[in-house]
């Protein structure tokens, strides 16, 4: 996990996106070798990337809004003046007649941070705009499954003993899917792909004080829970040391099961679980450096380019309900075992049907430049890329299976969500049997 918010950029893209660029100087070497005594003075930044993301077909959804602060950047519009200015006619002759040796025949600051910054700034725009629901989505579908969890108060059974008990029960969400991702972290996704994988992989665990009493003899049990969530920073910081995390949160619960049969050694009943759920999140990659490859010197032998440095986030809160009815049925002694006392192995099957608001925020925030070379003198740090929010209510439905073993009057149980792809596992350390 602690890879995930570094390398940023995919290596192999930017090289796809050197080739774009060379459209941007044919344009303005073109113009340069018809009139360039008049016509360079003509064109300015703002020209020079329309006609680039017109003629490359790409970034034709990154909103006017954000594109304007590229365009309307002081610093990268004295960056393109200064650039324009550092070329002279031997070498625009050279670059009208093979445009891919733009950056082969100058080793300029101003030219260097003008292409790497560009470049970066589309890009991380581009995939704003792109991802944010990814980012959304994966956060959705996590609080959903989480509100729809810990219902593992076990234990109890309608029309057989005890009559209640109270305790605690502890219980997460577990990236079991995910567990190459934690041990071979990527190192070639953006930012916006790995807060959306970090959410897939991030465990938010819980902890929460039950009730639960057998309301024989009519053939029901009732349990009341309510808890908190433990995402302090501290505890995530013990695993993940240059990515900020934090999450708090609080929920109750109540579960209503039904007798439907009891023999020497099989049970079933049908449980209704309720629970809410409401809490927040953070995730903030601090101090992050973004590395923009570009190639100088003829046949690109040189690797130089441009380093940014940026803070990837997102903040989001929540409220979910969630109502799961399911069917639990399994192996329970209706004596008490020798010396264990209590065994009991079951499964279960049901739905979760979920409501939800969410609130989000992704952005970066930060952004900064400079070029990559030995005595670098100039930095572009008036950039800022809009922040992507979202305010929604929702549905989401899944089905649940899970397997539970109790022993000794602890519990344990696993479950997992079929369409969400899902796991969650709860354990029961302490009971106190009335």
């Amino acid at each position: 996990m602690q890879n995930y918010f570094i390398d940023g950029f995919i290596h192999t893209y930017f090289v796809l996106l050197m080739k774009k660029i060379y459209i941007i100087f044919s344009l303005m070497i073109v113009l340069g070798i018809n009139l360039y005594s008049q016509i360079i003075p003509t064109i300015d930044y703002k020209t020079f990337i329309n006609a680039y993301i017109e003629s490359a077909g790409m970034y034709n959804n990154i909103p006017k809004e954000t594109l304007n602060i590229l365009t309307e950047s002081k610093q990268m519009n004295q960056l393109f003046d200064d650039g324009i200015k550092s070329f002279t006619l031997g070498e625009l002759i050279t670059i009208a007649q093979n445009p891919e040796k733009v950056l082969d025949t100058t080793t300029n600051e101003s030219v260097i941070l003008l292409v790497g910054t560009t470049l970066g700034f589309l890009e991380v725009a581009n995939m704003q705009q792109g991802t944010a629901t990814v980012v959304i989505n994966a956060l959705k579908n996590k609080m959903a499954f989480n509100a729809a969890s810990g219902n593992n108060t076990g234990l109890l059974i309608p029309m057989h003993t005890p009559i209640g008990s109270f305790g605690i029960n502890l219980y997460s969400d577990v990236p079991l899917l995910h567990i190459n991702d934690i041990v071979n972290p990527p190192t070639s996704q953006n930012d916006y792909d790995s807060l959306a994988n970090a959410l897939d992989i991030l465990p938010i665990p819980h902890i929460n004080a039950y009730l639960q009493v057998n309301l024989g003899p009519v053939p029901l049990a009732l349990t009341l829970r309510g808890g908190m969530a433990l995402g302090f920073k501290e505890i995530y910081g013990a695993v993940v040391n240059d990515v900020e995390i934090e999450s708090l949160g609080w929920n109750i619960g109540a579960s209503l099961k039904a007798y439907l049969f009891r023999t020497k050694y099989f049970f079933g009943d049908l449980r209704f679980d309720f629970n809410y759920d409401e809490g927040n999140l953070k995730m903030a990659a601090n101090n992050r450096n973004i590395y923009v490859p570009l190639y100088l010197g003829y046949g690109g032998g040189t690797d130089t380019g441009v380093v940014f440095n940026g803070n990837a986030f997102l903040e989001s809160k929540w409220k979910t309900f969630a109502l799961s009815p399911k069917l639990v049925f399994g192996f329970k002694m209706q004596d008490k075992v020798p010396v264990i006392q209590y065994l009991a192995a079951y499964f279960s099957l049901g739905a979760d049907i979920i409501y939800g608001s969410l609130e989000s925020k992704v952005g970066v925030n930060g952004i900064g430049s400079y070029a990559n070379i030995v005595g670098h003198e100039i930095t572009v740090n008036d950039l800022y890329i809009p922040n992507s929010q979202d305010k929604m209510s929702y549905q989401l439905y899944d089905m649940r299976v899970g397997f539970h073993f109790d022993i000794f009057y602890q519990s344990f149980a696993i479950e997992y969500g079929i369409f969400t792809k899902q796991f969650a596992v709860s354990f029961i350390p302490i009971n106190i049997r009335f």
